[in-house]
C-alpha cells in the first residue's frame, strides 16, 4: 500500500461501489426497456396496413430514443478520477 501514496483508497471504494450500483440499475432499466418496446414490435406486426400507418409513428420514435447512460464521461472513456496529490504533479 505504501507504494501507492497517492490513492485514497476509501474515497476509491465509494466510488466503486456507487458506480456498479449506477451500472446494475441501468443494465435492469435497459433490458425492461428493450423487452417493452420488442413486445410493441410484435403487437404492431400483428395490426393490419391502416393501423400501421397510423402506429409507426410511435412505434419509430421509441426505436430512436436515445439511450440513457447515467455513468459519468470519465467513467466511460475508462478514465478514474485522479486524486488531489495526482493532479498536483
Amino acid at each position: 500500500m505504501n507504494s501507492l501514496p497517492g490513492l485514497d483508497f476509501t474515497n476509491l471504494i465509494s466510488d466503486l461501489d456507487n458506480t456498479a450500483s449506477e451500472i446494475v440499475t441501468y443494465q435492469r432499466d435497459s433490458t425492461v426497456q428493450r423487452k417493452d418496446l420488442a413486445q410493441k414490435t410484435k403487437d404492431f406486426r400483428k395490426l393490419d396496413d391502416n393501423t400501421k400507418l397510423t402506429e409507426i409513428k410511435a412505434l419509430l420514435k421509441g426505436n430512436k430514443q436515445p439511450v440513457p447512460f447515467p455513468l459519468p464521461l470519465r467513467f466511460r472513456l475508462g478514465k478514474p478520477k485522479m486524486s488531489s496529490a495526482e493532479a498536483a504533479d
